[in-house]
């Protein structure tokens, strides 16, 4: 196809060559510059989805154009959508099936970060450090490890066939796996335990809403059976909630010391969290 402004575009892509008309305007230079760059973004929009070879939605396009720019902010910021956000909370209310994968993007491929003990996942053999290639034969090649685990969550007894990979990138072992999804019961603490007579042990998974009590009952039942120093396993812990991380924070420190502090560019976006009075 070719456009009188544009040079032949090929089929796999389109060429955008903008030139906007703006009148004179009383507007301030900054404010210029936006509104002119606004302009062109809508304008790009606007040709993609008119003469790209196959048929684009403006949602989808936003929504690409939205998730590259948080991409370009740091690697924590994301937009989630109003139904992701209730399919999370289905999820939490235990309403939704899971298959017991948490996932961390790495190198832009949703892997494997932790198994749920116990989970469906567990149970067939997949393992830390795989990499997910596909949901029932559709690639997730460009989905972030969060999207892809809200779309492991389904119907609780319904399945999901998952491609996966693990060992060297250049020569995979590609496995697939069949699992049926169930209620997975999350525990922030999965274990704790004495590792000698005066050592106790305290795996935490995460900081999820109930890792401040999980981890404070394991405390006080390991100082009961006697220990006196603790090993505190962070190992895979994807972090979580930064109020009940502030919370489990607070077991350890002194009254008054400083956990974390947030800080932005608007005054009211800097904010200390301190110790409060939960140390064991």
């Amino acid at each position: 196809m070719r456009s009188p402004d544009c040079q032949p575009v090929a089929r796999w892509g389109v060429t955008v060559l903008a030139a906007l008309m703006l009148g004179t305007s009383p507007l301030p230079a900054q404010a210029r510059s936006n509104y002119e760059a606004l302009q062109t973004f809508s304008a790009v929009l606007n040709y993609i989805r008119v003469n790209y070879v196959d048929t684009v939605q403006y949602t989808q396009l936003v929504r690409a154009a939205v998730d590259g720019v948080l991409r370009s902010l740091d690697p924590h910021s994301r937009f989630v959508p109003r139904e992701d956000v209730a399919r999370m909370e289905a999820l939490a209310r235990g309403e939704l099936g899971s298959v017991g994968l948490v996932l961390e993007d790495v190198d832009a491929v949703p892997t494997v970060l932790t198994v749920i003990a116990g989970s469906p996942a567990d149970r067939k053999g997949v393992m830390a450090g795989d990499r997910l290639v596909a949901v029932d034969d559709t690639t997730i090649a460009g989905l972030e490890a969060k999207a892809v685990e809200l779309r492991l969550a389904g119907r609780r007894g319904s399945k999901v066939t998952l491609a996966l990979e693990r060992g060297p990138r250049l020569e995979p072992q590609a496995y697939r796996v069949t699992l049926k999804r169930d209620p997975v019961e999350q525990h922030a603490v999965p274990l704790a335990r004495m590792l000698d007579d005066g050592t106790g042990y305290v795996w935490l998974a995460e900081f999820t809403e109930h890792a401040p009590d999980e981890t404070e009952q394991a405390l006080s039942r390991l100082r009961r059976e006697g220990a006196r120093q603790l090993l505190l396993d962070l190992r895979g812990n994807p972090g979580g909630l930064l109020g009940q991380g502030v919370e489990v924070s607070d077991l350890f420190l002194d009254p008054g010391d400083t956990v974390v502090e947030t800080r932005g560019r608007a005054p009211d976006a800097t904010q200390t969290y301190g110790a409060d009075h939960k140390q064991q």
